[in-house]
């Protein structure tokens, strides 16, 4: 059985530095967006600065379009991927991750 096509982008300052590539997304600029989501929420952690508000995605790009941009500067390429049928975007991303010898 043949997956999907789906896009991860790459981020070199993640929440919690656990993930470096989005979870997969249906195009390659709702990964970049994720990628954004994910370095802005981490500035905005290492500064104290609450990000416990609704609409994360939208609220962020009208309270705080600055952290946004600098979060910019920390992304790197988009990739396409399969995403297998049956698998979830997280359990990709998990499995993404994975360190391989």
């Amino acid at each position: 059985m043949s997956g999907s096509t789906r896009f991860v982008t790459y981020v070199n300052l993640a929440l919690g530095d656990r993930w470096q590539w989005t979870a997969p997304r249906a195009t390659p600029g709702s990964s970049y967006k994720s990628a954004e989501n994910m370095v802005a929420a981490r500035i905005m952690e290492d500064r104290g600065i609450s990000r416990s508000f609704p609409n994360f995605s939208i609220r962020l790009r009208q309270l705080y379009p600055e952290i946004v941009k600098e979060a910019r500067g920390y992304i790197g390429e988009t990739r396409e991927v399969v995403l297998e049928v049956g698998m979830t975007p997280k359990e990709f991303q998990r499995r993404f991750h994975e360190v391989r010898c």
